[in-house]
């Protein structure tokens, strides 16, 4: 008996200890490079930030004449043709979402950018991605705005940034963050080396237009925007968002394929939409529940969960991420994890309780989805849709539907999709496998009466695919309107 009661002790100790200690370490880069780098690539739609303040500051900074704007637009093209995704393990096959098995060229340019402290820097770790004639094209473009942007860099935001990089980083280094971090990884497993690094690119903003603030996950580099004089402990829920989206992503494939046969093999016809919002409502439970509440005032936490969209500016994510905090505290609380049948049972539950009939709708089975823009509309479409929809995660295509490569959306036949075309372009739907010969003729008949479409066919029991044929991108929005506010499916034609 004596023997048990010093095992157990050792066990507990040594429990206490690992909760404590995070099996990684976090750093964080401000820096001008990379913040110059990150705005072009901004302006250039090849990554995920706000665009339209960064855009008011470089129409009233960096772009005065028809050089400039060259300039500007040859990164866009060289960067355009660097935009290839390669899977490393094309023979796994994924129930739901492909997940940790393809890289994508065009994020390594930026991670360059993000791990670049100079030209020189910068240069050296292209060799090993573009060819060699376009390298010194990029040097170009950077040579170009670099010495103005290091003008406005010094003038508006050196010491500002400076300032809230060393107050995240002593924040991420409190004891309080440490612990919960290192809960937060015991909970989703990821396949990770140990001390493994993580970097926090901070992306100066400078709030000339009053938007949102973006960030996103890229491997291991975690991006978040801040605006002049925010307080770090007004941010750090976004900076740990991204870190629970970064650890989700570390998971083994073979662990998302468990995961995800869990929630098909529930039998609940909840089970598509709910899965949808695991990603970012855990990340919300996580980062703007738990963390927000522990380094805030009772009133303050009161005042702020209660708030409309306080944890997230989509309103599906934000009920999500506040309905599963209980949960979330009691599990994490057990040494959960989220690979568990009575997890996914007890989430299944909770989502369902918090949605209601709500959560079949088509909306929110496209909360994870495929979505194919015509080369025809403009991008800026693209996050009309994705507002407009609440599309949370989204794989997405953008070309000539002739000739696009559309392999995630026949390697994914359980996730919804959209594809958004113009009328010249409606028989490649046929020609591409997207549609039968008998919904082709059925769509043309549609569209010579009423010159626009919303068309929907089942793919199967768990996924819908949803055709808009439109004239210009006015019409096409509307028709995505109409999708996102019809309470349920439908099969043809689209009626309201």
């Amino acid at each position: 008996m004596k023997r048990f009661g010093l095992i157990l002790i050792i066990f507990l100790f040594f429990f206490s200890v690992s909760a404590q200690t995070q099996p990684f370490r976090f750093a964080v880069n401000f820096d001008e490079f990379t913040n110059l780098t990150y705005q072009l690539d901004c302006l250039t739609e090849f990554n995920y930030c706000n665009q339209k303040d960064f855009d008011a500051l470089w129409k009233q900074e960096f772009l005065k004449d028809e050089t400039d704007k060259q300039m500007f637009e040859n990164w866009r093209k060289m960067r355009g043709r660097y935009q290839k995704s390669f899977e490393i393990e094309s023979d796994i096959n994924f129930p739901l979402d492909r997940r940790a098995t393809s890289t994508n060229l065009s994020d390594k340019i930026q991670i360059a950018g993000f791990q670049a402290k100079n030209l020189d820097d910068y240069l050296t770790r292209l060799d090993l991605l573009v060819v060699p004639r376009e390298r010194e094209e990029f040097a170009k473009v950077i040579r170009h705005f670099q010495p103005r942007f290091s003008v406005w860099w010094s003038r508006e935001a050196k010491e500002k940034g400076t300032n809230f990089a060393k107050k995240t980083e002593e924040l991420l280094n409190s004891q309080l963050i440490k612990e919960n971090t290192a809960k937060f990884y015991n909970f989703y497993q990821p396949s990770l080396p140990t001390n493994y690094l993580i970097t926090f690119d901070l992306m100066f903003r400078p709030n000339l237009v009053k938007a949102g603030s973006s960030g996103y996950s890229m491997e291991n580099h975690l991006v978040v925007e801040f605006f002049p004089n925010e307080n770090p402990k007004n941010r750090i829920d976004v900076v740990l968002h991204e870190f629970c989206h970064f650890l989700l992503n570390s998971v083994s494939p073979e662990k998302h394929i468990e995961l995800q046969n869990l929630f098909l093999k529930s039998g609940r016809a909840t089970a598509i939409p709910a899965f949808s919002l695991l990603d970012e409502g855990l990340a919300s439970a996580f980062g703007n529940g738990i963390i927000v509440r522990a380094i805030v005032s009772p009133e303050i936490w009161k005042k702020y969960f209660e708030a409309d969209m306080s944890f997230y500016s989509n309103p599906n994510i934000d009920k999500a991420g506040k309905s599963l905090l209980p949960l979330i505290d009691d599990w994490i609380s057990k040494n959960g994890r989220l690979n568990d049948e009575n997890f996914v049972k007890l989430y299944l539950d909770n989502i369902e309780k918090a949605f209601g009939d709500k959560l079949t709708t088509p909306i929110l089975y496209l909360g994870q989805s495929f979505l194919f823009l015509d080369e025809n509309f403009d991008n800026s479409l693209l996050y009309n849709i994705r507002q407009t929809l609440h599309i949370a995660s989204l794989y997405s295509g953008r070309g000539d539907l002739a000739k696009t490569n559309l392999n995630e959306y026949f390697q994914m036949p359980n996730l919804s999709s959209v594809f958004i075309v113009q009328p010249k372009n409606i028989d490649h739907l046929a020609v591409r496998k997207i549609v039968s010969d008998k919904d082709l003729k059925e769509i043309k008949k549609v569209f010579k009466t009423e010159k626009k479409v919303l068309y929907s066919f089942k793919r199967n029991e768990n996924a819908y695919t949803f055709i808009v044929v439109a004239e210009n991108q006015e019409t096409a929005l509307k028709l995505i309107e109409d999708l996102a506010n019809t309470p349920k499916f439908f099969v043809g034609k689209f009626v309201k």
